[in-house]
């Protein structure tokens, strides 16, 4: 492995243990980005739900947030549709690629029992339980 990834994982090991830890916790699983998706949030948004569901493929495990026009279908799959009633029940949301919580594409995070942001730009809002956030890497 890279020893710049060895040495920045090292700085999150903490925080990392606890994503894995809820992410081992919940069945159900929403993965939430900002507006307007650019290429390091869809590919961090999908990559993790990819991840994740090769790992745990026995979460339900939702990617949500508007398509991009050009994007969606040709580089990346569409985000899911999924009910209000989806979020009655506990889930983990994990927030990627989002600096101000004013940005995020689905406003039914706020519902999650446990929320998690996966960033690389300077925290703005106080609003989750987990922040794991390097502002010295270009994406999440």
């Amino acid at each position: 492995m890279n020893k710049f990834i060895k040495e920045e994982a090292k700085k999150f090991k903490d925080k990392y243990d606890v994503l894995q830890d809820k992410i081992k916790e919940f069945d159900r699983i929403a993965i939430f980005r900002h507006i307007s998706p650019d290429f390091d949030c869809l590919g961090t948004q999908f990559g993790l739900s990819t991840f994740i569901k090769d790992n745990f493929p026995n979460k339900d495990v939702v990617v949500l947030g508007d398509n991009h026009d050009v994007f969606t279908g040709k580089l990346f799959p569409e985000t899911d549709k999924i009910s209000d009633s989806w979020f009655n029940e506990p889930f983990l949301a994990i927030i990627v690629d989002v600096g101000d919580k004013k940005r995020i594409a689905d406003p039914r995070f706020m519902k999650a029992t446990f929320k998690i942001k996966l960033d690389h730009h300077p925290e703005t809002d106080q609003i989750f339980d987990v922040s794991i956030v390097d502002t010295s890497l270009a994406a999440a």
